[in-house]
């Protein structure tokens, strides 16, 4: 652009001088203006280009270095996390580095991070539980001896303690903004819970027994157990049935209290 604005300022000059008195003298001038703002244009377009053309193996390599990025899937970084069925277990983290714009370029160790990874296979929660076991009274219904029956939807007070005997994941595989996706979006652990039931029973605080499997969720956050359930409740003692009259000499109602079982369904959130 700059070679041919300095060729047409001749040109112009020979016209002129050739034709002074032509109709197109005003023609000529407005050439003339376009010609010199185009010289002016080009003179200042000119350095930048000159910096682009010296920089242009570095732009071709860069060019390189992107295409083969774009190309590699672990060009960037990538994440393991190691699993660990048992215990806490030390792990050794070594973080590398590697300069993508250097031609050649190889991985060097930038330090050592000593992490502990891993869940124990127990865990200690608390929460209510459910019992299939109804609360039983013995009482006087008129002159005849009697029970009560209570409801069985009463929540009762739960302590267990979650053994994992193995963990379930559910996977979905797929691309995320243009690039692979692996994550675990539901994940189940299976075990045995043993727990301690505090129940109130005829005004008073009752210690039972619950055990059998137990499932944990959200990364074993919470517990659902649905186990074997004991516990002990009223029934008349002394050889008395219900429905029996009252004898006029008995004063108090003998009581006795049987270990019964049932099923319970327990909720429980972990606490360590």
């Amino acid at each position: 652009m700059h070679s041919s604005a300095k060729a047409l300022e001749p040109q112009v000059a020979d016209l002129r001088k050739d034709l002074p008195t032509q109709c197109f003298v005003t023609e000529l001038a407005q050439i003339d203006d376009n010609v010199k703002k185009a010289k002016a244009s080009a003179e200042k377009a000119l350095p930048p280009i000159q910096e682009i053309q010296k920089a242009k193996a570095s732009i071709e390599l860069l060019a390189k270095i992107i295409r083969r990025v774009q190309t590699d899937e672990t060009a960037f970084s990538e994440q393991s996390f190691p699993y660990t069925q048992g215990g806490p277990t030390g792990v050794k983290v070594i973080p590398i580095r590697k300069n993508l714009r250097e031609e050649g370029a190889t991985s060097k160790e930038v330090g050592q991070v000593d992490l502990t990874v891993g869940q124990s296979r127990f865990a200690l929660s608390g929460g209510v539980g459910f019992s299939t076991i109804q609360d039983v009274t013995v009482v006087r219904q008129g002159n005849k001896l009697g029970e009560e029956n209570e409801s069985d939807l009463r929540p009762s007070l739960t302590v267990m303690l979650n053994t994992q005997l193995g963990r379930f994941f559910k996977t979905v595989k797929g691309e995320k903004d243009g690039t692979p996706d692996t994550r675990h979006y539901f994940s189940v652990s299976a075990g045995v819970g043993l727990g301690l039931v505090l129940t109130q029973r005829n005004n008073t605080t009752e210690a039972e027994f619950i055990v059998g499997p137990s499932f944990g969720f959200l990364d074993n956050r919470f517990f659902a157990t649905l186990g074997y359930h004991t516990a002990r409740v009223q029934s008349l003692g002394g050889g008395f049935k219900v429905g029996q009259e009252i004898p006029a000499d008995l004063k108090d109602i003998p009581v006795d209290k049987d270990w019964k079982s049932g099923v319970m369904l327990a909720f429980t959130y972990k606490m360590r």
